[in-house]
């Protein structure tokens, strides 16, 4: 698990120390972890998890996906649907084609949703 949790932190574009602030810890605590010396508690886990956006099961070697990407079906009579079909309407040319550039680009590299679609652009 420690180098999972590594690993994570790097994904994330954090320091130990970054990562420590931000869960309330002291930096050697994080190295702990990452060493390999101690293992989070469960709810430090989660912390982390949520952090550095990582499933735990990520972090428990259960699976080799850090993200936990699953794929969603969205049918025509999805209310999810009707909501994006709604937020479009009255959008430019211009702009239709951004959503779909962005749309496109989420499906290719989902760790892309950290970014808003105004900072691609």
């Amino acid at each position: 698990m420690a180098n999972r949790i590594t690993q994570a932190r790097k994904l994330a574009g954090l320091s130990q120390r970054e990562l420590a602030q931000r869960m309330n810890l002291k930096p050697s605590t994080v190295s702990g972890y990452e060493s390999g010396t101690y293992d989070p508690k469960s709810d430090g886990l989660t912390k982390i998890a949520t952090i550095c956006g990582v499933t735990v099961d990520y972090l428990l070697k259960l699976t080799d996906d850090p993200r936990g990407n699953f794929t969603v079906t969205i049918s025509d009579t999805d209310p999810q649907m009707d909501e994006i079909i709604k937020k479009c309407q009255g959008l430019t040319a211009q702009a239709l084609e951004k959503v779909k550039t962005y749309l496109d680009d989420l499906r290719c590299n989902p760790q892309n949703l950290k970014k808003k679609p105004s900072q691609e652009g």
